[in-house]
């Protein structure tokens, strides 16, 4: 904790408070997203069209990470509920509470539904849990699960959070949300199905069309899932007594990646600094992470290669708060390792 106050009092988180970069980044992707989207919808579909998926996907991610930032700045919820259409199947409403009210206070807690999930917690579904080797990024099938399993993941966890919530599954993913709440996600989760529908309109609901948008989906599903399974995923639980705030350094990782993928992904690479401060501009984090290096010897700081290592050669469940195992409890590792 002394660390983090000697932090604060070195660098000036206010710094870049009225900064308004994030909406030029906000709207240049929005144009790039609605733009190419009905260029493809009308035009001929070749193989080339398809390559353009990356494109609308990437734009896509900076849209939610953009939203992501402005929504803990407490800002337009309009801009929010924009920027998070490219998760199609998640909601601004959501977000703000599973990230901002939750995730952030209980950081790989029970209570986190960015957590790992238990072993116990799939117990009682006996061999069918196997399923999840061939699915999720690890040890089991690591070359196969790289290419779809980052996007499973996200697309598993925002319809959990949707689905569990509408019908108050009680479990990790219900929200508890108020009736109130739960009106406005709705109406947020279809109306983004709604614009979807909209382009998929364009092409005369072609069958190309939908794949295009499917694809489009998938890159901003697997790009979003490379940077989320490697933040918390590599980090071992903390009891719901132990303080958040001063236990980031134990809970998240940071990532390094080039300078301009940095750039032009808002610095989300930087984590950690996120979590510590979560209302700060974007644009503060790579001064945070020089301290970082300076002061905090428990500052973790991976490339993106060593991180995802790291989830390809471990188990997928919980044991414990320090150990991971397979479906059936065996094969326990342990969650500690070296920062290169």
């Amino acid at each position: 904790m002394k660390d983090l106050k000697k932090l604060r009092q070195k660098i000036d988180i206010g710094k870049y408070k009225k900064d308004k970069t994030i909406l030029i980044h906000f709207f240049v992707h929005l144009f790039i997203f609605i733009s190419t989207m009905i260029l493809v919808m009308r035009s001929d579909f070749h193989l080339a069209s398809y390559l353009l998926a990356i494109i609308v996907g990437n734009s896509m991610l900076v849209l939610s990470f953009a939203a992501h930032e402005i929504s803990h700045g407490g800002r337009s919820s309009i801009l929010t509920h924009i920027g998070w259409i490219g998760g199609i199947f998640t909601t601004s409403t959501n977000q703000a509470v599973a990230h901002n009210r939750i995730h952030h206070v209980h950081t790989n807690k029970l209570r986190d539904p960015d957590r790992r999930v238990l072993q116990s917690e799939v117990a009682h579904v006996g061999k069918w849990a196997k399923i999840f080797s061939y699915l999720v990024p690890s040890h089991h099938y690591p070359k196969m699960t790289s290419i779809y399993g980052y996007a499973f993941l996200i697309f598993s966890y925002h319809n959990n959070l949707f689905w569990q919530t509408v019908f108050n599954s009680k479990e990790i993913y219900d929200l508890r949300l108020s009736k109130k709440e739960k009106i406005k996600s709705g109406i947020e989760y279809f109306s983004n199905l709604f614009v979807y529908g909209a382009f998929w309109s364009l092409s005369d609901f072609s069958f190309e069309g939908f794949i295009f948008i499917g694809l489009s989906y998938f890159v901003v599903a697997w790009l979003s899932g490379f940077y989320i399974i490697t933040n918390h995923l590599n980090c071992g639980l903390l009891e719901e007594d132990m303080d958040t705030f001063e236990n980031t350094l134990k809970t998240t990782v940071s990532l390094k990646v080039p300078k301009w993928i940095d750039f032009m992904h808002l610095h989300f690479s930087h984590h950690v600094e996120h979590h510590l401060f979560p209302g700060a501009c974007h644009k503060l984090f790579p001064e945070l992470r020089v301290l970082l290096l300076k002061e905090c010897k428990d500052y973790k700081l991976l490339s993106w290669p060593s991180a995802i290592k790291l989830i390809l050669e471990r188990p997928i469940f919980q044991i414990d708060n320090q150990t991971l195992a397979d479906w059936n409890a065996k094969n326990p590792r342990s969650v500690a390792y070296k920062v290169h």
